[in-house]
């Protein structure tokens, strides 16, 4: 490519946190599950979501997960090339090898643990067990939940003061010496002894 000086980026390189989210949107959830499917991605394809792998057996790997062509049901789902899918793909080969990650050559050979640090989701924001993507309007959406409560509050509590002032303008307070009761017109002073 010509060096225009422009940046020139690969639309198919797929971060780590992005990985991430594909992996819990996917089925994973708790962090070790989402770190672990992260790294693997990472090291099957280098985060790559248009990668391909011919093997010495024939078969070949596909997409972020390097799906191998032997998982015919799984490749069946949609486009390898989509990492959400791709995502889907990987958690299916999962499930069907009993929660276990042991489809993949990496797994096994433990090089998918140089990529742990980065796949950590305990680095993204984190609710309960299970990673999340930081999203810039978590703090916005926060504030108006809480400016919501703070104004139904203040509402619960003037809705509390003006009945008690209804209550207490209809109802008789007392009768002072005789006289008609209190708050409805004509108030009397009894005598005072003396």
């Amino acid at each position: 490519m010509p060096d225009n000086g422009h940046v020139q980026t690969n639309p198919h390189l797929i971060s780590a946190p992005l990985i991430a989210q594909f992996a819990q949107s996917a089925g994973w959830h708790t962090q070790e599950e989402i770190a672990t499917a992260t790294a693997i991605a990472l090291a099957e394809s280098g985060g790559r979501s248009d990668a391909t792998n011919k093997n010495s057996n024939g078969t070949t790997d596909y997409g972020l997960w390097q799906i191998n062509s032997i998982h015919k049901d799984a490749l069946a789902i949609g486009d390898w090339k989509d990492p959400s899918t791709n995502a889907k793909m990987a958690f299916m080969v999962y499930k069907q090898a009993g929660n276990s990650f042991k489809p993949w050559v990496t797994f096994n050979s433990g090089s998918y643990k140089k990529f742990l640090s980065g796949a950590n989701p305990a680095s993204y924001q984190v609710t309960g067990t299970s990673a999340s993507i930081p999203n810039p309007l978590n703090g916005i959406s926060g504030a108006i939940v809480k400016l919501g409560a703070d104004i139904a509050t203040v509402l619960v509590i003037l809705v509390f003061l003006v009945l008690g002032a209804i209550l207490l303008l209809r109802k008789p307070i007392g009768k002072v010496a005789g006289s008609t009761p209190l708050g409805k017109g004509v108030l009397t002073v009894g005598k005072i002894a003396g």
